[in-house]
C-alpha cells in the first residue's frame, strides 16, 4: 500500500491517503477512525455531527417525514409545502468530511464511487480480524496501491446492525426523483456496489481529496 499525507494550512492535523490513479485520492481511514479497519463515526446524510437517535423526526433537513424535506429536494412530492431547491449534491457546509478534516477533503460523489468500483479489484479479506475489502487499483503504474474498506454496519438509535457483514458509506449525491434517499457504496460478502439508503440513516464516511 502506497500512503501519502494530505495536510492543510488551517488545521495542524494530517490525514493519510492513497493515490490509486483515479480522479481523487482516497483516505486510508473513515472519519472518526485511526486505523483502516475501524468503522469510525456514523452520520446522517448532510449532517456533520453524530447523534444518538436518528429518524425523520430528528433529521436536520426534514419536518418530521421523508416527504417533508426542507433542503436537497428536486421532487415537490417530497418537499415541505412543495418547495424544491433542485439541489442533489451536498454543499460543503453540509459535507462532514470537509467540516471535520478541511482542506480539499469531501465525501465522494456517486461518480467517484463508480470510478472506484470500475477501476479496482475487490478482494474480500480480513485486517486485524475485521472483515472488509482490499481495493487495489487496476490503473497502470498504480497496481501496487490499495485501500481497505471495512464492514461498518449501520447505526440506528443506539445500536449498530449488520456490523459483521456489511459496510455502508455515503456519497455526496441524493436522489432527484425520490429525494429522501442518497447514494451509497455498500460492501458485503458477495461484492460491492452502488446502492441507496434513506437520508436519515446513520452511516460511515470514507473521505476523498484532490
Amino acid at each position: 500500500m502506497f500512503v501519502a499525507v494530505c495536510s492543510f494550512a488551517q488545521n495542524a492535523s494530517k490525514h493519510q491517503y492513497v493515490d490509486l490513479g483515479l480522479s481523487v485520492k482516497w483516505a486510508t481511514c473513515n472519519i472518526g477512525a485511526t486505523k483502516p479497519e475501524e468503522r469510525g463515526e456514523f452520520f446522517s446524510w448532510g449532517e456533520t455531527e453524530h447523534k444518538r437517535i436518528n429518524n425523520w423526526d430528528t433529521y436536520k433537513y426534514s419536518e418530521g417525514a421523508k416527504k417533508a424535506l426542507t433542503k436537497y429536494c428536486s421532487n415537490p412530492d417530497y418537499a415541505w409545502h412543495g418547495l424544491v431547491d433542485s439541489v442533489s449534491v451536498l454543499d460543503l457546509e453540509d459535507d462532514v468530511a470537509q467540516i471535520k478534516w478541511g482542506g480539499t477533503w469531501h465525501i465522494p460523489t456517486k461518480a467517484q464511487i463508480d470510478e472506484l468500483l470500475e477501476n479496482c479489484t475487490w478482494e474480500w479479506t480480513t485486517l486485524n480480524e475485521v472483515n472488509g475489502y482490499k481495493v487495489t487499483s487496476k490503473k497502470p503504474g498504480y497496481k501496487d496501491r490499495s485501500i481497505f474498506l471495512p464492514v461498518t454496519g449501520k447505526y440506528e438509535d443506539g445500536k449498530v446492525f449488520n456490523y459483521r457483514s456489511h459496510g455502508y458509506y455515503w456519497s455526496r449525491n441524493c436522489g432527484t426523483i425520490t429525494s429522501e434517499i442518497a447514494y451509497t457504496l455498500e460492501v458485503y460478502t458477495k461484492g460491492a456496489s452502488a446502492e441507496m439508503q434513506s437520508r436519515c440513516e446513520s452511516l460511515a464516511v470514507r473521505p476523498v481529496c484532490k
